[in-house]
């Protein structure tokens, strides 16, 4: 009895090493049970002269119906550290039963893909379906500010006194795409993977600065190395979700603590220009995919022009 009491405590910690494992790795996403089943029982059972031909093909996440795209293929054998084989959708890639690739697919930064681990089936002709959300440009979105004093800002300034604290202006973004901006994908698998959101600001008329969404303050983020801020100013970084195409608003709020002496001033000075950078995938300068908003290089991960907007006071 002693003996089986100690096999079950060695295969109870082998089990916690192995989801310790699991959990560990960035954006790995496990077969369930059944699937990587599956592919054994048909590897096992597998013809030996079968040759798979692997295609990979790309399809927008959000309009599944339409025709897929020409996108980049890089692939390589799952967990290595090889460089990646470049090749494009739609192309046949000679590869053999069982064995287990990681595939990236991306197009100029628009469309992103990363599938971690999948297996080649038994079969001649296996197609790989990949669906990356299109990372949508900041002109596709609208917003609006509404004031301490239920007031929408646009340039009208909202006027701040020396001393008052939890001033929260809030802001309403509505999604016009059928996207998303910031990468979705790479969200969903991998929830620290988020846009981030920057405000610098000048300390002699703020104390402190701080975002909340539903209730809660946002989890701080580190700030962008391309993201600018003025000499004699300071800044804060959150993290935020991608915001994604839906008839609901994507709604935050930025609270304000003004010094106990100085008053803000009209103008750039003691604006609050905010500033969302978008996450995406990228390859390391090692040849791992990673998501970020920025590279090891200080390249920005996004496409076109971050989205911005102003806070007016004085």
């Amino acid at each position: 009895m002693k003996g089986k009491t100690n096999i079950w405590i060695v295969l109870a910690c082998v089990s916690v090493v192995f989801v310790a494992i699991i959990i560990g790795i960035d954006t790995f996403v496990p077969m369930s049970t059944t699937q990587q089943q599956q592919v054994e029982d048909q590897t096992t059972d597998c013809i030996s002269s079968t040759s798979p031909t692997l295609r990979v093909k790309a399809y927008d996440a959000l309009d599944k119906d339409a025709a897929a795209f020409s996108m980049m293929v890089q692939y390589r054998t799952a967990g290595s550290t090889d460089a990646f084989t470049v090749t494009s959708t739609d192309t046949d890639i000679s590869l053999n039963v069982g064995e287990n690739i990681e595939v990236f697919v991306n197009a100029s930064g628009e469309y992103a893909a990363y599938q971690a681990s999948y297996v080649i089936p038994c079969s001649e002709s296996p197609t790989l379906k990949l669906y990356p959300y299109d990372n949508s440009t900041a002109s596709s979105m609208s917003q609006y500010i509404v004031q301490p004093d239920g007031q929408v800002n646009t340039e009208r300034n909202y006027t701040l006194s020396a001393g008052d604290k939890g001033k929260c202006f809030v802001e309403h973004i509505t999604a016009t795409f059928e996207d998303s901006y910031g990468n979705q994908l790479a969200y969903q698998q991998n929830p620290a993977c988020q846009n981030i959101l920057v405000i610098p600001y000048n300390p002699a008329s703020y104390d402190r600065v701080w975002v909340t969404m539903n209730g809660a303050e946002l989890p701080i983020a580190p700030k962008p190395d391309t993201a600018s801020v003025d000499a004699g100013n300071t800044s804060v970084s959150y993290f935020m979700p991608p915001i994604v195409s839906s008839s609901a608003e994507t709604v935050f709020q930025v609270c304000i603590d003004v010094d106990d002496t100085n008053n803000p001033a009209n103008g750039a000075l003691d604006q609050l220009v905010m500033t969302l950078y978008d996450v995406g995938w990228y390859m390391t300068l090692n040849n791992q995919v990673v998501c970020g908003v920025e590279t090891e290089s200080n390249l920005d991960v996004g496409i076109g022009t971050e989205w911005t907007d102003t806070i007016n006071t004085d």
